[in-house]
């Protein structure tokens, strides 16, 4: 992490070598490296976080080993603190205040050298030795960027794992019948999308599928008039279970000029055989989210630049 930086600071590089050198020996180097990783691992493991998580660890290590060289017995090993619940977010600014002031001054001397180059005080920058330290330099901004951001210990604010469980649904309000399918569903609650269509199922495959409503004002009950913690009946058409719910929120959104809108319900007052299909329906089924995923190095990266750019885990209010 710090070769690049010096480099660039003292601008003496350590590398000598032409670019077409560069090209042969230290592309399929990388390229090996990178590839070798994940495929010895039967993909389980990924170079770029495998990156992250050495770079996360590489200062608060570095100073447990020193303090354990100087003494032995000095201090005690500390851990963290298991099953307690966070209401606010932990940024441990006391193990990642090294990745923050390294990002600072990596960028620092970036635009230093960018703005010394446009002007041509530095003649560095023209030399190939100088584009690998910047490559470099610029990699590991991102991982230590990254690294920082994952640092942020976020709360927890669901008790229980929700799955991407898409199937038919049906919430009865009063009079009001609204239909539409899930986004998600757990143990303990489910969020919908409503739709303006009716369910038809066939009685002789068992199969069915939503088709155009042929009422005006079907679904046409404004999902504003709910109020929170308002009892509703929730039905799961394809699997003829029918629970008891609360409100939680409602939500709608404009989706190419048409309006959507969102339900999210929380499950209340069940029933030992309605909690014993709620299960069958999440864990009995052979469905897609339980098959074993191997993102590639390409997936990775890509959500790792998406984590880095969108900030989440530090503009995330709770």
């Amino acid at each position: 992490m710090l070769s690049p930086l010096l480099t660039m600071l003292l601008g003496a590089s350590p590398i000598v070598a032409t670019p077409a050198e560069l090209i042969y020996y230290l592309v399929p180097y990388l390229w090996l490296l990178i590839g070798s990783l994940s495929w010895c691992n039967e993909y389980s493991v990924s170079f770029f976080w495998n990156e992250v998580y050495e770079t996360i660890l590489c200062y608060p290590t570095l100073k447990c080993l020193i303090f354990a060289i100087r003494n032995p017995f000095g201090l005690a090993f500390k851990v963290t603190r298991k099953g307690v619940k966070e209401e606010s977010k932990n940024y441990n600014f006391s193990h990642t205040y090294p990745l923050l002031l390294g990002v600072i001054l990596m960028i620092g001397v970036l635009c230093l050298h960018l703005i010394g180059f446009h002007v041509g005080i530095w003649q560095t920058a023209t030399s190939s030795e100088f584009g690998l330290m910047f490559f470099l330099l610029v990699y590991n901004t991102i991982i230590m960027g990254i690294a920082f951001l994952a640092g942020i210990d976020q709360p927890e604010r669901r008790a229980m794992d929700r799955f991407p469980f898409r199937t038919a649904c049906r919430i009865i309000v009063g009079d009001h019948t609204l239909v539409g399918y899930t986004n998600n569903v757990s143990e303990g609650g489910t969020n919908i999308t409503l739709v303006d269509a009716e369910w038809v199922q066939n009685h002789v495959t068992g199969i069915g599928k939503f088709v155009p409503s042929s009422n005006a004002n079907h679904n046409q009950f404004k999902t504003e008039t709910l109020s929170l913690k308002q009892s509703v009946k929730i039905e799961f058409l394809e699997y003829n279970l029918c629970i008891e719910a609360k409100v939680l929120r409602t939500k709608v959104t404009k989706i190419r000029n048409q309006k959507q809108s969102n339900i999210s319900l929380e499950f209340a007052n069940l029933s030992l055989q309605e909690n014993r299909m709620l299960v069958e329906m999440l864990y009995c089924d052979m469905t897609w989210w339980k098959n074993a995923k191997r993102p590639s190095g390409v997936d990775v990266f890509l959500a790792m630049m998406s984590s880095l750019l969108g900030l989440r885990s530090l503009l995330t209010k709770y």
